[in-house]
């Protein structure tokens, strides 16, 4: 393997340990306030863009930006056959589904807080749907759900370095001898 395909498998491999760190910490509470911070630029900028579109879709329009600018990004990178950047792009929706859940699971008790004071988003969203007193059940789902996309995430891009280090088919070959 020449060297520059090893410094960049080593460069992966150092930022998939690094993003397991993140995700650790965030499953544990402790969000890192820049990763958070980036997240909700979406999440704002998703009702300003949905404010057209009826009071729901506005409301529900940060959510919706929030999981819709990795997505596209992750669409992007799979179109290119960009595996190892597509499987991160994925790590970011992951979190911000658990972003999501802990923000719905907030809608009753509502002790986060909120940009600028006003309403709570999924208050008003559970509330039209007739789901508030279900609010840490789907909070907790959705929350599961991103943290599932973070690990498989860590670990296709895991599998990608392997595999394109060679080290993936040179196993398949002593399992098959």
């Amino acid at each position: 393997m020449e060297k520059g395909l090893v410094l960049r498998a080593v460069f992966r491999l150092f930022l998939i340990i690094f993003f397991t760190f993140i995700t650790i910490e965030i499953r544990s509470g402790n969000e890192p306030y820049i990763l958070h911070s980036i997240n909700l630029v979406f999440h704002e900028a998703g009702h300003m863009i949905f404010i057209f579109f009826g009071e729901f879709i506005y409301v529900l329009g940060g959510t919706l930006m929030q999981l819709l600018v990795p997505l596209t990004f992750f669409i992007y990178f799979m179109r290119h056959r960009l595996w190892y950047s597509a499987a991160i792009m994925w790590w970011w929706v992951g979190t911000n589904l658990v972003d999501i859940g802990i923000y719905i699971s907030d809608a009753q008790i509502q002790i986060l807080p909120l940009l600028g004071g006003g309403n709570h988003d999924w208050y008003y969203l559970l509330t039209q749907m007739g789901l508030l007193q279900k609010e840490y059940i789907i909070g907790g789902a959705v929350s599961s759900m991103g943290t599932m996309c973070m690990f498989g995430a860590l670990l296709t891009a895991f599998y990608i370095i392997l595999s394109q280090a060679g080290i993936v088919q040179a196993l398949r070959c002593m399992v098959q001898k």
